[in-house]
């Protein structure tokens, strides 16, 4: 008969840490998948905020108010047909533009809302657009009744950036994210 101590560990001990140090990387595994989703809400909303930014420096930079009104009031991304491709402003994007024309400020909005609902035209494709940038991305410029009486220089429009975001235990949810401006 041997008497001393037991040395090493017995199969018991080696199967309880393998539990406890996969109950925690599982953990991790959950942590990182939360982080990844933070990641990709933020980075959509990031996204939605600067094409709304994107809508109200092109409002404002076209001379004409009295053009907005019927180019950018009650305007939904999804209306717009993206099979045409209005002409390219010369004077408004860059001066001596390749096939560029000078155009009027209801051209210039029409092509704002072309490209901003369905990107540039780029070797034949389009790219950049907001349902190209979103997951179902889509925008609306709205001014209503509160711009029946007001005038042109004076009106406050409304844009909204929509996006959809799927959630952690299936189904997906519509954000969205506002702006008023006054071009």
């Amino acid at each position: 008969m041997r008497s001393g101590r037991q040395s090493g560990f017995t199969l018991i001990e080696i199967l309880i840490s393998l539990v406890v140090l996969s109950v925690g990387l599982l953990g991790l595994a959950g942590m990182q998948m939360i982080g990844m989703r933070s990641n990709s809400s933020a980075s959509a909303r990031s996204q939605a905020a600067a094409f709304a930014s994107d809508i109200a420096e092109r409002m404002r930079a076209n001379p004409s108010a009295d053009a907005l009104r019927p180019a950018f009031d009650n305007l939904d991304s999804e209306d717009v047909d993206c099979g045409e491709t209005p002409p390219l402003c010369s004077d408004y994007y860059e001066s001596g533009a390749k096939d560029g024309v000078s155009c009027t400020p209801v051209q210039m909005a029409t092509h704002d809302i072309n490209v901003l609902a369905c990107g540039y035209l780029y070797n034949g494709a389009r790219t950049g657009g907001v349902a190209d940038r979103l997951p179902e991305g889509r925008f609306t410029i709205s001014c209503g009744a509160a711009c029946a009486g007001t005038p042109p220089s004076n009106a406050t429009y409304e844009i909204r950036v929509f996006w959809t975001e799927l959630q952690p235990r299936g189904g997906s949810i519509e954000r969205s994210v506002s702006m008023a401006v006054t071009p």
